[in-house]
Parts: structure tokens; C-alpha cells; sequence
């Protein structure tokens, strides 16, 4: 038998320049799943994004 599964999240980005240039705009985002704290996150580094933030790639799971 198999089961489904439903996850619900909420990615914020905002920012003051749109993304006018690949340069101008922030990576920066939140992840927000209800009851639970806030994730910080950001592209990866290599993509202009903030290394000291999670990189929602990181977040899945891998062997």
C-alpha cells in the first residue's frame, strides 16, 4: 500500500531592486513552515548568495 505525504512551506524573497541585473538583488530568503522556527537561507556562494546562511540545497537529504 502506499501512503501520500503533504508538506506545506512558504519561501520569502523580497527585494528593493527586482532583478534588474544579476548582480543588484539578494539571494537572501526565509523558509517558513508553520509551528517552527524560521529558516534563514541564501543561494549557494557560488551563485552570489550568502555563505553564512543555509543553502536550501544542503537541506536535502543525500547519502
Amino acid at each position: 500500500m502506499c501512503k501520500e505525504h503533504h508538506y506545506q512551506l512558504t519561501i520569502n524573497w523580497q527585494s528593493e531592486s527586482g532583478t534588474q541585473s544579476y548582480n543588484s538583488y539578494t539571494r537572501d530568503h526565509t523558509i517558513d513552515i508553520a509551528s517552527k522556527a524560521t529558516i534563514e537561507a541564501s543561494s549557494d556562494s557560488n551563485f552570489r548568495g550568502n555563505a553564512t546562511k543555509h543553502n536550501p540545497e544542503e537541506l536535502f537529504w543525500h547519502r
